[in-house]
């Protein structure tokens, strides 16, 4: 995969229990088997013709030369999964933030879902630059 590129058919790389530090090793036992990629690292909650609709960001994961951050977006009637690569970390994060943002900006423009956010209708996310 070539670096910078959007979206992405293959799923994260999740982290062992033996990349944990090592104040964590007291917790191996309740830790194994356990795949912390499953756990959003952060969330934001919007409103998404009057259901609550879950944006969900994914801690983004070394892939190749790529880092993915994966992020769901929890409509009522099933999630929308999108993969973010970027050359690090921060460069997946904060795209697949703008990339929740022109979706949920999309299904209000597009679709004519009512879709707000922290009660405002700018929804509270990164926008992309104009």
């Amino acid at each position: 995969m070539s670096r910078g590129r959007l979206g992405s058919s293959r799923s994260p790389i999740a982290p062992t229990v033996d990349d944990l530090p090592p104040l964590a090793s007291q917790m191996r036992p309740a830790l194994e088997g356990l795949n912390m990629a499953s756990e959003p690292f952060v969330k934001r909650l919007i409103v998404g013709d009057g259901h609550d609709v879950e944006c969900r960001f994914f801690r983004p994961e070394e892939e190749a030369d790529d880092s993915v951050c994966r992020l769901e977006i929890g409509w009522p009637e099933g999630p929308k999964s999108i993969s973010i690569c970027g050359v690090d970390q921060v460069q997946a994060a904060g795209p697949a933030m703008q990339a929740a943002h022109a979706h949920l900006l999309a299904a209000r423009e597009r679709h004519g879902r009512a879709v707000s956010g922290l009660g405002e209708p700018s929804l509270g996310l990164p926008a992309l630059p104009a």
